[in-house]
């Protein structure tokens, strides 16, 4: 873990999905093993590193120095309506990581890399049936692990 200077101000980069979607990536970049992941931005940091680490770089030279990596919807929840693997999105998550930090590195200036842990299109809060209102479609088990698995390839 990193300790924060309170007396400086930090900077964190913007919006990955709006930068890449500016970029009008070919389609054939978001097929990952015969599966078609349109729309799944996640899947470039595999099919389209350079491109992913040309965006952080645009945001370091922006001025950020916290960059997030491209890992919002990186989970084995989320995974599920892409048809995805357990081990891609494992690969996702350690290549997003790695793609963030070899962008921080070619910076002169200390630029940190803040793992993105995003939401699934699963809930526990509420239940998705108005006709059972205690009915879930995920256990806080399986969520709890679908976010450590995540975490674990981040770090």
């Amino acid at each position: 873990m990193v300790s924060f200077d309170k007396n400086q101000i930090y900077i964190i980069d913007g919006a990955m999905g709006t930068e890449i979607q500016k970029r009008q990536v070919e389609s054939k970049f978001f097929k990952y093993e015969g599966i078609d992941c349109d729309g799944f931005n996640d899947i470039l940091v595999l099919t389209k590193p350079g491109l992913i680490k040309d965006i952080h770089g645009d945001y370091i030279n922006a001025g950020a120095n916290i960059i997030e990596t491209n890992t919002f919807n990186a989970n084995y929840i989320s995974a599920l309506d892409y048809g995805l693997s357990d081990e891609a999105i494992d690969k996702i998550n350690f290549s997003a990581a790695k793609i963030a930090k070899q962008a921080a590195k070619k910076s002169k200036e200390e630029v940190y890399v803040a793992g993105v842990l995003g939401p699934t299109s699963k809930t526990l809060s509420m239940s998705p049936n108005v006709t059972d209102p205690s009915y879930r479609d995920i256990t806080y088990h399986e969520l709890l692990n679908a976010y450590k698995a995540a975490t674990e390839n981040l770090i």
